[in-house]
């Protein structure tokens, strides 16, 4: 039996796709098929760092593409809401979503969390106390309290324990920490699992770094406010504003 990532090869190659089509598809298909799975939710910025699509439009117009294609499955998210829009792969030629609800990750939304079953310990077997995981304390803690605080859940050890083994896993790599943070906060805003962390964190610092201004209107700002952060978006400000006096 053929593989996802087969099966989704021999899609895109019977595909006429653009350059940003083709970037997309292979963008999806690493969240998606990565863990095992044909369709999630995603939150827009995940999608356009990890497929490193520029302009919104350009997103919006390679996704209408994919979908006209036969290649994708697209639902909004709810307006207002915080929840990111429906991301599914077809890798047959039918139009019904073939997503495994067994290889979907638990909801780490407040209030989504899905019932769990708990394992009977077995008679005669002592409990074992879970060991706590190595690392800096100071840190895991903020870790914890930046998912929360912007929304998301950690009510299942399963999102608690994938959080904490992400975050410390890229401390310990040498990641910028405000990288780290910056990336807890859109999966929190999104209720997006924890697992995505480590792909969220590295999109954001290839893309230079998370603004310190973020969620500010960067043109209120003065020039040497700009100078004090060196994202993209804080260093396209100083340009412009070097060039128009």
């Amino acid at each position: 039996m053929a593989s996802d990532w087969n099966l989704f090869l021999e899609r895109k190659l019977a595909l006429d796709l653009t350059p940003n089509e083709s970037r997309l598809a292979d963008a999806l298909a690493r969240l998606l098929l990565g863990f095992r799975r044909r369709e999630e939710r995603f939150g827009r910025q995940l999608v356009l760092k990890t497929s490193r699509i520029d302009h919104v439009r350009t997103l919006y117009r390679a996704r209408d593409g994919l979908i006209e294609k036969g290649l994708l499955d697209f639902e909004p998210g709810p307006k207002g809401g915080h929840r990111g829009s429906l991301y599914g792969l077809k890798l047959s030629g039918d139009h019904v979503s073939v997503a495994r609800q067994d290889e979907k990750p638990p909801s780490c939304r407040s209030g989504g969390a899905p019932h769990v079953a708990v394992a009977r310990q077995r008679i005669g077997r002592k409990e074992q106390t879970p060991r706590p995981m190595a690392g800096d304390k100071t840190f895991q803690a903020r870790v914890i309290d930046e998912y929360v605080s912007h929304g998301g859940s950690l009510e299942l050890e399963a999102c608690k324990g994938a959080l904490l083994r992400s975050a410390t896993a890229l401390q310990k790599q040498g990641l910028d920490e405000r990288c780290i943070i910056a990336a807890v906060r859109d999966l929190g805003r999104e209720g997006a699992f924890p697992g995505y962390l480590k792909q969220q964190a590295e999109a954001i610092a290839e893309a230079g770094g998370p603004c310190n201004w973020q969620g500010l209107d960067l043109s209120a700002l003065t020039l040497k406010q700009l100078s004090e952060c060196h994202c993209p978006q804080c260093s396209k400000w100083i340009e412009y504003r070097e060039a128009n006096g």
